[in-house]
């Protein structure tokens, strides 16, 4: 029969020693549940407006075309209308110039983890900048 400070003994010896490889085997074994739990993306396209960030108050801003096809992968368990209404397009207003440019069009994720941005139809568009009178 174990005595009771054996066993103690023991089941200390058992959290204790080698505590650094056993706390890597619980984040790979972390790692691994997530991987099979969400690791299934499903490739869904969204029709979105291109929304201009950065604007300057003294510029007009006009995008052509003004809505694009963003190609993003999703998590299929976790696959709803409210995470792909939140998925945006845009391009960035800081670095156009007045006169005619052409910008890439950036994709914005709520939860990059579950969407991911794949690539956008057209990838960039025609921006018209304006000083305002």
């Amino acid at each position: 029969m174990v005595k009771s400070k054996d066993f103690m003994a023991f089941s200390k010896d058992i959290i204790i020693k080698d505590w650094q490889l056993k706390l890597l085997a619980l984040f790979i074994s972390v790692g691994l549940w997530l991987y099979v739990n969400y690791g299934n993306y499903v490739p869904i396209e969204v029709y979105k407006t291109v929304h201009v960030k950065h604007k300057s108050k003294d510029y007009v801003y006009i995008v052509e075309p003004k809505n694009v096809i963003l190609s993003v992968l999703v998590v299929d368990r976790v696959l709803n209308p409210k995470t792909l209404r939140d998925t945006k397009a845009y391009i960035d207003a800081r670095t156009l110039k007045t006169g005619i440019n052409i910008a890439k069009v950036n994709i914005e994720a709520p939860m990059p983890f579950l969407v991911k941005p794949n690539l956008s139809k057209p990838t960039y568009v025609r921006v018209f900048v304006k000083k305002k009178q």
